[in-house]
């Protein structure tokens, strides 16, 4: 049975996706995400509404102060859905922040047997001015990114020089899951991307992740796995 969100309790893993049947169609992957960050499900509806609009959707995850999967609106695909899923697709913007956050998340996912992809589309802010030229220093940026954002072992790295919001799009097709850390702000243009993975062209799960929270549960003090801190990336030297 379905919840309003404030009647979810704290510390669980609050999902929406539609009607009953369509959670029970996804709900190998959605245990699975709840196994990974050690959080109950629990099924949440917006304001007493059934409806799946992206806007109801960024609207909810404005308002959550856990993390939320967002179901597809489509059954899963013939053998997906009804077995757990293999890999997820992380994007990235490379900032600081987002290597400290990702780092646990890489181990969390690794620890339950989810093969991790991180993806980081360039744009001018973040793309090196020796990304199109030869020679060993984009080869030298590219590791640097994958030690930061804990790619260094069985995670894999994509660099896209495509739009973010199509970058995950396309993406996402090769996958079972997305994940991502995000501000919480839903406005246009801060939630640019979120809004394009939960878009009617994303046919995986989407757990997006309130960056308080996983400040809070996975980076700072004694709930960061080893070797990393709060200020400063585990292998960062």
């Amino acid at each position: 049975m379905s919840k309003q969100l404030d009647e979810v309790p704290t510390g669980t893993l609050a999902v929406f996706g539609g009607s009953e049947a369509l959670r029970l169609a996804w709900a190998a992957t959605t245990d699975q995400v709840g196994r990974v960050l050690a959080l109950d499900p629990v099924a949440v509806e917006p304001d007493g509404s059934a409806a799946g609009s992206v806007e109801d959707m960024v609207a909810l995850a404005g308002r959550t102060a856990g993390p939320l999967l967002v179901l597809p609106q489509f059954p899963p695909s013939a053998g997906g859905g009804s077995t757990p899923a293999a890999q997820v697709l992380v994007p990235f913007d490379g900032t600081d922040s987002d290597a400290r956050r990702l780092r646990p998340l890489v181990a969390l996912f690794r620890a339950g047997g989810v093969a991790t992809v991180l993806m980081h589309a360039l744009t001018e802010e973040t793309r090196p001015r020796f990304w199109e030229g030869p020679g060993h220093h984009a080869e030298a940026w590219r590791n640097e990114v994958e030690l930061r954002h804990g790619a260094e072992d069985d995670a894999e790295l994509r660099i896209s020089s495509d739009d973010p919001g199509r970058a995950v799009r396309e993406q996402a097709g090769a996958v079972d899951l997305v994940a991502m850390v995000w501000g919480g702000d839903p406005s246009v243009e801060r939630a640019a991307v979120v809004r394009a993975a939960l878009g009617d062209a994303v046919m995986v799960p989407v757990l997006l992740l309130p960056a308080p929270w996983v400040d809070a549960v996975h980076v700072e003090g004694d709930d960061a796995p080893e070797g990393v801190s709060p200020d400063r990336p585990a292998g960062s030297g």
